[in-house]
């Protein structure tokens, strides 16, 4: 059931993500020569900056594709880009990724840049598919790039992050007729937030109206409760074999149903129709499952096992999710990791030996005398939402109850998952 649930997701994943849906919306564009054609254009809400966008001048006409060089701006719902020909810093700001250059890594090209804030002081931003994000000014119908990067200097065995903030001095000058907001300046970090609060300022210091400026879309919660059912089937291996433990792994322990439920909050990043969201969990699972192992040794002992295990615990699950919609309901997927801390335990074994002479001895106790209180495992799963509903199914493979060099358990589990938004 493991295996074909496992290729049940994966088709679903498959086909989500290759699905693509149109949704076009009112808007313009303003041709090179000046003239203003209102349409409908097939909106993204783009996470990266597009480099191509589709038009119809009537909802159910053909579309024409336009580039940055074949229009002058278009405008979609409440976003607004224009065309330039602009330098584009491609150093990555990733820590992990920097490089012991100071140099910027320049290229030029043509492109759409959002209008961030549009009036007597403009600001505009461009990220491209690197996921870099670059800011810019207009001067004299000219876009200037202002200039950050991040590089790595070396002091002698130690490595630090330095930074060229280039950027600071170019805004001085830029709002050099506000010198109130100097030393805000110097304190404005290179991004989105910082500096839209900055130009803010400089419009208020003036009591200025912005012709535009669009509206920053921040992190959404949903919060809800989760119900379901679970599948666990447990095993086990046995690397260094004669010390007692064979008959674990060679034990088909039944698989156990049980219920299982908890809490979930869901954090939806902005953009890209908030398609991609960590999804984080608090749930109940348990198992309880015994099996039995019959065999005859070499010395003509007829032995017989029977063993029972029974495990409850709190896990907490985080979870990269990507939806996409399809009329009213949205297909997720998604996959991440599940720490489990034990509740209880309760473990058995009978061994029953029986020999022609002897007749049969019975002992009993627990099979296991070393097991951990924590459990990590891999998730994934697709599922179904609509509104405040949703339904998934899921798999998860976890470490089980003892990692030891000599034995290795593992748990198998196939969950099935109504959920319900509260929020």
């Amino acid at each position: 059931m493991f295996k074909k649930l496992l290729l049940l997701i994966t088709g679903i994943i498959i086909s989500v993500l290759s699905f693509s849906q149109q949704n076009y919306l009112p808007g313009y564009i303003i041709q090179n020569n000046g003239d203003t054609v209102t349409g409908f254009i097939d909106y993204r809400n783009w996470s990266l900056n597009p480099d191509l966008i589709e038009f119809r001048k009537t909802s159910d006409s053909g579309a024409t594709k336009y580039k940055p060089d074949d229009i002058k701006e278009f405008k979609v719902k409440d976003e607004i880009y224009v065309s330039g020909f602009v330098e584009i810093e491609n150093s990555l700001l990733e820590e992990s990724k920097l490089l012991y250059d100071p140099k910027l890594n320049i290229t030029t090209d043509t492109v759409f840049l959002q209008t961030l804030l549009n009036g007597e002081k403009s600001l505009y931003y461009h990220r491209n598919n690197t996921g870099r994000p670059n800011f810019y000014v207009k001067k004299d119908d000219e876009f200037e790039l202002l200039v950050y990067k991040k590089y790595l200097i070396r002091k002698g065995t130690t490595s630090y992050v330095h930074e060229r903030k280039d950027y600071v001095g170019q805004l001085n000058l830029y709002l050099l007729d506000c010198p109130n907001i100097q030393t805000m300046i110097a304190r404005t970090s290179y991004s989105q937030k910082d500096l839209i609060r900055l130009f803010q300022n400089y419009y208020e210091f003036f009591s200025l109206d912005m012709g535009f400026q669009r509206q920053h879309e921040r992190v959404k919660l949903e919060f809800g409760v989760l119900a379901g059912s679970s599948s666990t089937k447990l095993s086990f291996y046995i690397s260094y074999p004669g010390e007692g433990l064979d008959y674990l792994e060679n034990t088909d322990f039944k698989p156990s149903t049980n219920i299982t439920g908890g809490l979930f909050l869901d954090i939806l990043m902005p953009r890209n129709f908030r398609k991609l969201s960590l999804n984080n969990e608090l749930i109940f699972s348990m198992y309880n499952t015994d099996g039995q192992y019959d065999y005859i040794d070499y010395s003509n002992v007829h032995k017989h096992y029977t063993t029972e295990f029974k495990y409850s615990y709190l896990k907490i699950n985080n979870l990269l999710r990507y939806k996409f919609p399809v009329g009213n309901f949205s297909f997720f997927c998604n996959a991440g990791v599940s720490n489990g801390i034990r509740l209880s335990e309760e473990q058995y074994v009978k061994k029953e030996f029986t020999t022609t002479y002897s007749g049969t001895s019975v002992y009993e106790g627990t099979p296991l005398t070393q097991t951990s209180d924590y459990e990590f495992g891999f998730i994934a799963g697709a599922g179904i939402k609509t509104n405040r509903l949703s339904f998934e199914a899921r798999l998860e493979s976890a470490s089980g109850m003892i990692t030891l060099t000599s034995v290795d358990a593992s748990t198998k589990r196939v969950y099935f998952i109504l959920g319900y938004r509260i929020k």
